[in-house]
């Protein structure tokens, strides 16, 4: 094929819809995030010296972050 023509490609199937694709990307975030909420909860004793929390501070950020969720 020279320059300058045009190359006609078929659709192709097996694509994803914007429907399908945007679905399993928020599932996808949606896992991520649950996942760091319960993480969270093996890091507030750590959080809490490094940072000086008490326990009410972490609360308000776990509350936070489910309100968030």
């Amino acid at each position: 094929m020279g320059a300058g023509s045009a190359v006609s490609r078929a659709p192709v199937t097996g694509r994803w819809s914007t429907a399908q694709l945007t679905g399993a990307g928020l599932a996808l975030i949606a896992a991520c995030y649950g996942l760091a909420r319960f993480a969270y909860g093996l890091f507030v004793p750590a959080f809490s010296d490094e940072f000086g929390l008490t326990a009410a501070t972490a609360g308000a950020i776990a509350s936070g972050s489910y309100a968030a969720y």
